[in-house]
């Protein structure tokens, strides 16, 4: 009786080796890659609100500066003062004073637009952004807005007031 020994291949597992490395290689590659994405779009968000925050209430003091008198207080406090949570523009349309109220509520930059005189609370204005705190520091023709954003960064803006106006109502 003829036996034959048969004899074991070494070569056939070298192919499936080589693409199991090779695809744990794209696997690893694509998981940083992943990793690295979430981290650049997460750094672009926290910018991109930094930006817009500290551009929307440059913009909002800028405006006011022209043909409006603005000024500093708290929320339901009209009467101006040095310092404050509150941002006011008061302009006048027609016969009718307005009240324009930038503040920081319940995590959130709001802004209110309003008849003078009329109490609100700070639920009613319009949620723009989230923000942690907002202060408002009035020293002669300088706004010193200090800014606490949602993941923590503080930041101060220092504003110039160009008109000659008087900054208290």
């Amino acid at each position: 009786m003829n036996k034959k020994l048969k004899q074991i291949d070494a070569t056939a597992p070298a192919p499936l080796l080589i693409f199991t490395i090779f695809a744990a290689c794209i696997l690893i590659v694509l998981i940083f890659g992943a990793n690295i994405y979430r981290t650049f779009t997460e750094r672009d968000r926290t910018g991109y609100d930094h930006r817009t925050i500290a551009q929307y209430i440059t913009t909002r003091v800028r405006q006011s500066d022209a043909d409006t008198i603005p000024f500093v207080g708290d929320f339901n406090d009209t009467s101006g003062k040095e310092t404050g949570n509150t941002f006011f523009i008061r302009e006048k349309l027609g016969d009718v004073t307005c009240l324009t109220r930038l503040y920081c509520h319940d995590g959130y930059l709001y802004e209110l637009f309003a008849p003078d005189g009329m109490d609100f609370d700070p639920a009613d204005g319009e949620q723009i952004l989230p923000l942690n705190e907002l202060t408002f520091r009035l020293e002669g023709n300088l706004i010193f807005a200090e800014i606490e954003y949602a993941d923590g960064f503080c930041e101060t803006l220092v504003l110039h007031l160009r008109s000659e106006k008087e900054v208290f109502p």
